[in-house]
């Protein structure tokens, strides 16, 4: 989930373009797709617990540290 805020668009085919509309899809029950898993149903969130979660979401982005193509010793 590492720089999520700025990987979108969102979902297996970027038909949501951005982290808000990702949560109202979810917070709504996740679409009618017939083939929609059972498990999947409305989360009810208030809009404190959406910003939360968006803010938690902003919170993933950030500076990557530097990653040497050689392993150590070498």
């Amino acid at each position: 989930m590492r720089q999520v805020a700025e990987t979108g668009p969102y979902m297996h085919n970027g038909s949501i373009t951005s982290l808000e509309a990702v949560i109202e899809f979810y917070n709504a029950g996740g679409g009618d797709d017939s083939g929609k898993a059972a498990q999947l149903r409305s989360l009810h969130l208030t809009g404190e617990e959406k910003a939360d979660l968006l803010a938690f979401l902003h919170s993933l982005t950030g500076t990557l540290p530097k990653v040497s193509s050689r392993p150590p010793g070498f």
